[in-house]
């Protein structure tokens, strides 16, 4: 009777014992999940908030119309008003060496770009006309927590075209949480081609996360719609 009841209470021990460990992981488990949970709502999170074109030019209606513009010229309606925008300027760029001639006034039409080649005394046939477009993006740190040396390089991506760069920080940055900051892109391609039917953006962040104490990256994909000037998100990679 007593190896009986012996036998039964190691039993029990055991059981106790069995019951003590599931518990533990399970306490475990919800430990890691509520660690995910918290990480998630407050670890640092640089995202792009938003982002739109630069407007070089503002049209009235007639001066839309009427401008002898020498090129097939693209312009947008500007919201809740009569007026009009070009969201891009004309760039004279070096054949040679593929850079863009300094000190240059502002170009719309081929008239202008010919008197800025004359009264920079460049020879046509050494220089081509790029279209240079210029966006806006706002960066917020979605997260709760500050995101530390926070790096963020911009390309650009023409169909059927490599990637080129389009941004490069000149320093890190530290951004808290729900803190913004903003940047400038710019991007381009010869005038012979036309207006692409899209551009591709691959925006790249690298910074260290304080929550988790690791270095992070991510990368955030958007394309521009050139037909009715619209970003939106994009799953080119």
């Amino acid at each position: 009777m007593k190896c009986f009841l012996s036998n039964i209470g190691h039993v029990i021990s055991i059981i106790a014992l069995i019951l003590s460990i599931i518990s533990f992981i399970k306490s475990s488990r919800n430990e890691k999940d509520l660690d995910k949970k918290w990480h998630a709502l407050n670890s640092s999170n640089p995202e792009l908030k938003e982002i739109k074109m630069i407007s070089f030019k503002e049209l009235t209606t007639e001066e839309a119309k009427n401008t002898n513009w020498g090129h097939n010229a693209y312009i947008f309606k500007k919201e809740e008003t009569d007026l009009f925008y070009m969201p891009y300027h004309l760039s004279l760029v070096d054949k040679l060496t593929n850079k863009k001639l300094e000190n240059t006034n502002p170009i719309f039409t081929i008239d202008e770009a010919v008197l800025e080649l004359k009264r920079l005394d460049k020879k046509v046939n050494k220089v081509s006309i790029q279209q240079s477009f210029r966006a806006k993006m706002i960066i917020e740190n979605l997260g709760k927590t500050p995101a530390r040396n926070l790096s963020i390089t911009v390309d650009a991506k023409l169909p059927n075209e490599q990637w080129q760069n389009a941004f490069i920080p000149n320093s890190k940055l530290n951004l808290a949480g729900s803190q913004s900051t903003t940047i400038f892109i710019d991007f381009g391609f010869p005038l012979e081609l036309g207006l692409p039917s899209t551009v591709h953006l691959k925006t790249t962040f690298a910074w260290f996360d304080e929550t988790r104490k690791q270095e992070m990256t991510k990368t955030t994909m958007t394309k521009w719609t050139s037909k009715d000037n619209f970003w939106s998100h994009d799953n080119l990679e």
